[in-house]
């Protein structure tokens, strides 16, 4: 289940939310408290980013008292990286919610650009003499 709104008020209800739901939560207050309290794991893309900004369901959860950092289960990177697992079950209710950060999206534009110029598909526009992606990338 994905919601990708920017709603004044929730607009996903708990009791929509059965056992086993994958729940990704894009823009602002989409869903009624309930829900993320449902969940039996709640993720992030980054906590510390998300947790305050002012429209996330989640945030306004923290900035009310009703959720603490201890209630995030992770960030997408700690499942990714094998620190922490992702579904152990069936019936997890997992709540991910996504702020989109910057970096993960010029990750993935530039691994797209590099597979469309390799499988020669597209054209490589020279824009400026050094490709500065490619330096960023070498000094990570």
């Amino acid at each position: 289940m994905v919601t990708a709104v920017s709603c004044q008020e929730p607009l996903l209800k708990a009791d929509a939310v059965k056992k086993g739901t994958y729940y990704c939560h894009v823009g602002g207050w989409e869903d009624e408290y309930a829900v993320p309290q449902k969940a039996t794991k709640i993720v992030c893309d980054d906590w510390h980013s998300l947790k305050h900004r002012g429209s996330p369901t989640i945030a306004r959860m923290y900035k009310d008292g009703l959720l603490k950092d201890s209630d995030i289960y992770a960030n997408i990177a700690d499942i990714i990286d094998g620190t922490k697992l992702g579904r152990e079950n069936d019936d997890e209710i997992c709540y991910f919610n996504s702020i989109g950060l910057s970096f993960v999206d010029v990750s993935v534009a530039y691994s797209f650009y590099k597979k469309v110029l390799n499988s020669n598909l597209g054209k490589d526009w020279k824009i400026q003499e050094t490709d500065v992606t490619d330096a960023l990338l070498k000094s990570i």
